[in-house]
């Protein structure tokens, strides 16, 4: 198994790289899984969630790369995530729907990804 690298930034946040430069990299530098998960808050989560999606599905249609959706909180309250239910639970549907769509020998994460879920 190659590397995998489940924290990176794209230039929708503070990277410095579209998604597919930064998958394309990976790819050169042995990776077989990237995650693109951009800082999100309540400003911004619905279009970057979305574009992370859209990103990865396309990268997943032409890249050997597992490209795995996701977000990073970033100076969110816990309480805050409480109020994001549709919007998050929604999201974090889609993403797992694409992850697993994956086939198993080019989605070896697609079993392993973890829900957060309140208390």
């Amino acid at each position: 198994m190659g590397l995998i690298d489940l924290h990176t930034h794209t230039l929708l946040t503070d990277g410095e790289l579209i998604p597919a430069e930064l998958v394309s990299r990976a790819r050169v530098n042995g990776y077989t899984a990237i995650g693109l998960t951009d800082h999100v808050d309540a400003s911004n989560l619905e279009w970057i969630a979305e574009a992370m999606l859209r990103a990865a599905e396309a990268l997943n249609r032409h890249q050997t790369v597992t490209v795995i959706p996701g977000v990073e909180l970033t100076h969110v309250p816990p309480s805050q995530i409480l109020n994001w239910p549709s919007a998050l639970a929604s999201w974090v549907c889609r993403s797992c729907a694409l992850t697993a769509r994956r086939p198993p020998s080019r989605s070896p994460l697609a079993r392993t990804m973890l829900l957060w879920k309140p208390r």
